[in-house]
């Protein structure tokens, strides 16, 4: 749901390299980018914020974690969909029951309104912008950004699947042909091309890549319902479209909430499992903890 400032600049570089170069097999991510040299921890905190919090929606409330000492805060009570989390750590952008645009502090003071709903989607573009995506015609949305001091909107793009990254060449997921499937694009180049597979942008990060939780349909010729399960999973995706799989979600209906986040370290990945926990896999051990149980909606770190 979220870029922050370097990864959007670093992967804007490389977009434009990209368009600008011939088609060159590319490395796969793992590859390009192990996990395991990601930046120490202590030194991203201290760029980060000491307690690198991880904010949440749970049951309707906005909720912040810091992780390293299990700390639980209560942002605010009236979510009714996505969060996202200033590239400063000082503010919350949420959408609330109603379908407005709400900014909170991280300590949970100045709540605000900033833009009537229906709106979904946020993810921070500047201190002073935020990105949302709102109805359209049929299955898809305008994606807008929104001026927090004055609320005025601006069109970014139109018919879009879902949200769209502040990247200079912008992240979407657009329709594709065949069963109510999605491509990534990054800019005018087309990521994916997976007739039966719809991915959907989550997180993204310069050295991680593009985590998207990807769909998988039966058929071309037969949609299945968004109360139907079909195989679900997250994966990381480069800016050629490379991919691999992080975490196997198995069967599950699209309308169940999927979320997911990378550490601003780079040493973890938050996303919500198929019970709504909350979890955290290390990249370093491969291993899971489930940090809030149930009803968890949507997450940002």
């Amino acid at each position: 749901m979220r870029v922050r400032t370097a990864a959007a600049a670093a992967l804007a570089v490389v977009a434009t390299a990209l368009s600008l170069a011939p088609a060159v097999p590319a490395a796969p991510l793992a590859a390009a980018a192990p996990l395991a040299a990601a930046a120490p921890l202590a030194a991203a905190a201290q760029a980060h914020g000491d307690a690198e919090p991880l904010v949440f929606v749970q049951g309707g409330t906005v909720r912040r974690l810091d992780l390293d000492d299990r700390h639980v805060a209560t942002l605010a009570r009236n979510a009714g969909g996505d969060v996202a989390l200033a590239p400063s750590g000082e503010r919350v952008a949420y959408v609330a029951k109603d379908g407005s645009l709400h900014v909170v502090g991280i300590d949970g003071k100045s709540d605000r309104r900033v833009a009537k709903g229906p709106l979904g989607s946020p993810l921070w573009r500047s201190a002073t912008e935020i990105g949302v995506i709102r109805p359209a015609d049929g299955n898809l949305f305008d994606a807008v950004a929104v001026t927090i001091a004055s609320g005025k909107e601006r069109t970014i793009a139109k018919g879009v699947a879902s949200e769209v990254f502040p990247l200079g060449a912008d992240l979407v997921a657009k329709p594709a042909p065949g069963c109510a499937t999605t491509d990534l694009y990054l800019g005018k180049q087309q990521l994916t091309k997976t007739p039966l597979q719809s991915e959907l942008p989550l997180d993204a990060d310069a050295e991680l890549g593009i985590v998207a939780v990807v769909r998988t349909q039966a058929s071309s010729f037969q949609c299945a319902p968004a109360t139907v399960p079909v195989p679900t999973q997250l994966r990381a995706f480069d800016v050629t479209g490379h991919s691999r799989s992080l975490v196997q979600l198995g069967k599950l209906p699209a309308n169940r909430p999927a979320d997911a986040a990378f550490r601003p370290a780079g040493t973890d990945l938050a996303y919500i499992t198929a019970k709504g926990d909350l979890a955290v896999r290390s990249f370093l051990t491969q291993r899971d903890r489930i940090v809030a149980r149930g009803l968890v909606t949507a997450l940002d770190w």
